[in-house]
């Protein structure tokens, strides 16, 4: 039995100004430390992880640095854990996105199609499915992964068949918030969705990336 943890790094500038990131290296903000913080806290008593893997890019690097540095277990990087690169929305605020492309963020929300100049969906699904996969054959009994809201999303959508134009029904995904499968029988299954009890209450409101 393996359970994994899934979590999207801590708040960074870019988040509290609504602008898409993607694979632009953002890094956390004093409040997204904080909320690093408060997840390891969270999970040295919620099955902690034998083991981090996290996404290269520095926002995830230093939210899993943080939970390594307070549970005292190894952590290592994986570019296949990298946010959906998103192409000429990346740096954009999504009312500025909208007056240039009306309609095609929320059809790239639901996975419809990719971002304009961006990353082949299918692409960005395959290779955090292969992520997945390699993942299976480690030993570790918990593994947390630190990554990204979309890359994320679009790897729930694989494992549980959810197609495209529909948003998984686990789909929002909180900076460090935490969603927890369990491979079982050979079956996933979601044991959490987006538990914030742990995340502080944040200075001022703040979405995407």
């Amino acid at each position: 039995m393996l359970r994994v943890h899934l979590i999207r790094h801590g708040r960074t500038d870019w988040n509290a100004r609504g602008l898409y990131q993607g694979h632009i290296d953002t890094k956390l903000d004093a409040y997204g430390h904080l909320q690093a913080k408060h997840l390891a806290t969270r999970l040295a008593t919620c099955e902690p992880p034998a083991q981090i893997i996290h996404s290269d890019l520095a926002r995830a690097a230093q939210t899993a640095s943080h939970v390594s540095q307070a549970l005292g277990c190894p952590s290592r990087a994986d570019a296949r854990l990298r946010e959906v690169q998103c192409g000429a929305f990346e740096g954009l605020e999504r009312n500025v996105i909208e007056a240039r492309w009306p309609g095609h963020a929320a059809r790239f929300r639901v996975r419809e199609v990719a971002a304009p100049g961006g990353e082949p969906l299918d692409v960005a699904q395959a290779r955090v499915r292969a992520a997945w996969d390699d993942m299976l054959r480690d030993p570790c009994e918990v593994v947390a992964v630190i990554s990204h809201g979309f890359i994320l999303r679009l790897l729930l959508a694989d494992l549980f068949d959810v197609p495209a134009g529909v948003l998984p029904p686990m789909a929002p995904m909180t900076n460090t918030a935490i969603t927890t499968l369990e491979l079982r029988d050979e079956t996933v299954h979601l044991i959490r969705a987006n538990d914030t009890r742990h995340v502080p209450a944040p200075p001022e409101s703040a979405t995407h990336g």
